[in-house]
């Protein structure tokens, strides 16, 4: 993950506590592309949640602080559960829309 200064993690902090901002970040990051987007876009969430605070999350979401940094570690795959625990707690919702590239799936898909 990007090793950032103490003023950039201070500041970028300050924008994301706001909620509007924090949605606005977090769709710029859902349209990067490439093999580290997964990366990327734990580490927006990670940001988001810093900036709203673990500990006040974790209390207002019923999810423990350990399983918090855990689903968004550089490793982590959240849950939809706990995905949608904290978008409720932070106040934003998660919409989709129609893309105009097709990507290249790894694996099909059968439902």
């Amino acid at each position: 993950m990007p090793k950032y200064s103490q003023n950039y993690k201070e500041m970028l902090h300050k924008h994301l506590d706001d909620a509007e901002t924090a949605a606005e970040y977090l769709n710029e990051h859902m349209g990067y592309e490439g093999i580290k987007r997964k990366e990327l876009l734990l580490q927006a969430f990670k940001n988001v949640l810093e900036a709203q605070g673990f500990t006040n999350l974790a209390k207002k979401s019923g999810i423990s602080r350990r399983s918090l940094h855990h689903a968004f570690s550089e490793k982590g795959n959240p849950t939809l559960d706990t995905l949608f625990a904290l978008l409720d707690t932070i106040g934003l919702e998660l919409h989709f829309s129609t893309s105009t590239k097709k990507r290249k799936s790894k694996k099909s898909a059968v439902a």
